[in-house]
């Protein structure tokens, strides 16, 4: 990946919460990704992404017995460029360029890609009700 990390830390830092789905699923993964997911969270910032702030997230499967959410994918906006076949593992989470998503709905300045990720388990939050 070459990434343009001045635009891509910049786009991040200029998100706020209300850019961003506040679904109890969404909402749930950003109060939880971070701490569950520490090495994957340094990994996203040393590209300027903010784990917390995901551009698209795929519905999870819910496992209410257990209380886990298992979401289907994340994706995050990247400035840059990345090669089709690009392939990472950071905590048992795989990463690859997306080849399928939704137009951002900023109208980027500088070439971007989507970056997503599958793997993501987390716990629900008993503050977020998902019935």
């Amino acid at each position: 990946m070459k990434v343009n990390l001045e635009q891509t830390r910049e786009y991040y830092q200029t998100l706020t919460k209300e850019d961003i789905c506040q679904c109890d699923y969404c909402r749930n993964y950003a109060k939880l990704v971070r701490d569950a997911y520490p090495q994957v969270s340094k990994y996203l910032d040393k590209f300027g992404i903010d784990i917390e702030k995901p551009y698209e997230l795929g519905m999870p499967f819910d496992d209410k017995v257990n209380r886990r959410l298992n979401y289907h994918f994340c994706m995050y906006l990247v400035f840059g460029s990345c090669e089709d076949d690009f392939s990472e593992l950071i905590d048992d989470i795989e990463f690859c360029k997306a080849i399928s998503f939704p137009k951002p709905n900023v109208e980027p300045k500088e070439p971007y890609f989507i970056l997503e990720c599958f793997g993501v388990c987390l716990d629900m939050d008993d503050e977020f009700d998902f019935d």
